[in-house]
């Protein structure tokens, strides 16, 4: 698991809500980071840790819902999922993918083929849940999704 950014200025004197407000926009700004090599495709790794940014992002929301608007967090988590949701179909493809590959090194030349077919067929469907994941970053991203959510952080965690 991709390990969170360290959020600067937690003072465990403040109030709580506070350093939730601190975390949580700094988790948005670490998800964010890795959203040009998500979009590019060439890092597997910036995927698994965009994505493992928003399940982070969604169980803290979760778990301290009772310092949100049950409405405003409904629709903040919704979008979060929708972005969990595009990211996972590609990312469980890399795993996969890497999986084939490190069985291939093990087996007969003969019985490889049948692997490599399997590893060209999956990267088709890869690229096409990657055009998805893609629309849906742009929507997101497009939309307004950070100016959402950090104003309903900061509407919030006053």
């Amino acid at each position: 698991m991709a390990k969170p950014w360290q959020i600067a200025d937690i003072d465990s004197d403040e109030p709580f809500k506070v350093s939730l407000r601190r975390t949580l926009l700094g988790w948005m700004q670490e998800m964010l980071s890795y959203e040009s090599g998500t979009v590019k495709g060439t890092d597997p790794e910036a995927l698994h840790n965009m994505r493992v940014s928003a399940r982070r992002i969604r169980a803290t929301l979760k778990l301290h819902r009772e310092f949100f608007p049950k409405k405003s967090l409904l629709r903040q988590v919704e979008e979060i999922e929708k972005l969990i949701d595009a990211f996972g179909h590609v990312r469980e493809i890399d795993v996969f993918q890497e999986e084939l590959k490190e069985r291939m090194k093990d087996i007969p030349a003969k019985d490889k083929v049948a692997l490599q077919w399997l590893v060209a067929q999956q990267q088709i469907i890869r690229e096409l849940h990657r055009k998805a994941m893609k629309a849906q970053i742009r929507i997101l991203m497009n939309t307004g999704f950070k100016r959402r959510f950090e104003e309903f952080i900061w509407e919030s965690l006053q």
